[in-house]
């Protein structure tokens, strides 16, 4: 996904639990000369979509 707050692109994972929380978790990263570089990894809660 696009960040458009950083430039850069980051993948982004849904979690949740049946019985507990759910949460969003994004891993940022940019990608120069051929290296990818990995930014600080961030968890927000998120809204149950499976449970």
């Amino acid at each position: 996904m696009a960040l458009p707050e950083t430039g850069s692109s980051g993948i982004e994972v849904h979690l949740e639990h049946a019985d507990g929380p759910a949460i969003s978790v994004l891993e940022p990263y940019t990608i120069s000369g051929g290296e990818v570089r990995a930014g600080s990894l961030e968890g927000h809660t998120a809204q149950h979509v499976i449970w």
